[in-house]
């Protein structure tokens, strides 16, 4: 029992720890970038989400590398679309993102692009569970639209909207969108 206490104990600082430290972090981020207070870049996952290592994305990776120096990083292309850091973050864009919007990934194709909506499927369909898409065959967790995931998307997706019922598209149309001109 005594030993029961001590971990719920230590578990209890660990998880308070890290809470205040990220907060910490995303207030420091506020106070240099005030543009970005409201908008999205003002959560937990401009420095977490997707995740590449330790918990953190490239972004948040970079920052401690370089002592959560903010300005440090403003140069650099933390998720490699072309776009350095201060410029996405002026953009109110996510640095460590090469999606638009945290969650909702667009992967661009000759078929049409398509969109994909990350945590409804975590919320809704994998129930959290990374390994579900995330192996070392299947998809990487670091989004990249240059990376080519069409084999991986037609193996593990349709794969999984075939078995799971009427709610997930199964044909061509029902995940690329119509290419518009």
């Amino acid at each position: 029992m005594k030993f029961l206490i001590q971990r719920a104990v230590v578990l209890t600082v660990f998880l308070s720890g890290t809470t205040f430290a990220m907060k910490g972090v995303q207030n420091r981020f506020i106070s240099q970038y005030p543009d970005a207070a409201g908008t999205e870049l003002d959560t937990c996952e401009t420095c977490h989400s997707p995740v590449v290592k330790d918990f953190l994305n490239q972004y948040g990776l970079d920052l401690r590398n370089n002592n959560m120096n903010f300005l440090a990083v403003e140069k650099m292309d933390s998720d490699r679309d072309g776009m350095a850091n201060g410029e996405e973050i002026f953009g109110k864009l996510l640095p460590g993102s090469q999606s638009k919007s945290s969650g909702v990934f667009y992967f661009t194709n000759r078929m049409g692009n398509v969109t994909f909506d990350h945590d409804s499927h975590i919320d809704t369909y994998t129930r959290g569970l990374c390994v579900s898409c995330h192996q070392e065959f299947t998809f990487p967790k670091f989004f990249d639209d240059k990376t080519l995931v069409m084999d991986t998307a037609h193996d593990v997706c349709k794969t999984c909207h075939e078995t799971n019922g009427t709610w997930a598209p199964t044909d061509c149309v029902g995940c690329h969108e119509d290419k518009r001109e």
